[in-house]
């Protein structure tokens, strides 16, 4: 018997956090790979930018950080019809989250960790795609990914006084 693959919200709620979590360029690419589609429409902030574009607005310059933490504020989610008696264990469909993040980063200023605050409502299209390769552990292979991603994100780093 295999694995249950993870509820929609779940699913994008477990992604999120790996990114957010990442600490290694490997297992950013790895959490990148299995959350966003290589033909992905993505819009950010109403400008539509590429997969490419969009990794590295989030990956940032580089990997410095100590550690995150994510708050899950709601999420909705709308599984697709399940018209051809597929498994509905398997979800596909539209999902919204709204969430917040504080990136610890290594660097310390005045002996305090610089944060970066990440507030974000983000709706995502769902789809099953091809199975990605990676070094994860987990023998799962989920093969959703996010079709069409549209975000509202603020982020913000306190400015050192």
């Amino acid at each position: 018997m295999s694995p249950v693959p993870p509820a929609l919200k779940t699913w994008a709620a477990l992604h999120i956090i790996a990114l957010c979590k990442a600490k290694t360029e490997i297992e950013f690419n790895n959490a990148f790979d299995s959350f966003i589609a290589p033909e992905a429409s993505i819009i950010i902030n109403g400008i539509s930018l590429t997969r490419d574009e969009y990794k590295l607005r989030l990956r940032g310059q580089e990997f410095d950080e100590a550690g995150a933490a994510v708050d899950f504020r709601g999420a909705v989610e709308v599984p697709k019809d399940n018209k051809g008696g597929v498994d509905l264990s398997y979800q596909t469909g539209m999902v919204g989250v709204f969430y917040t993040a504080i990136i610890r980063k290594k660097i310390r200023f005045r002996d305090a960790p610089v944060e970066r605050h990440i507030v974000s409502s983000m709706n995502m299209f769902i789809e099953e795609d091809k199975p990605v390769e990676t070094h994860s552990p987990d023998p799962t292979l989920d093969a959703r990914r996010v079709m069409a991603l549209n975000e509202v994100v603020r982020e913000t780093e306190p400015t050192p006084i």
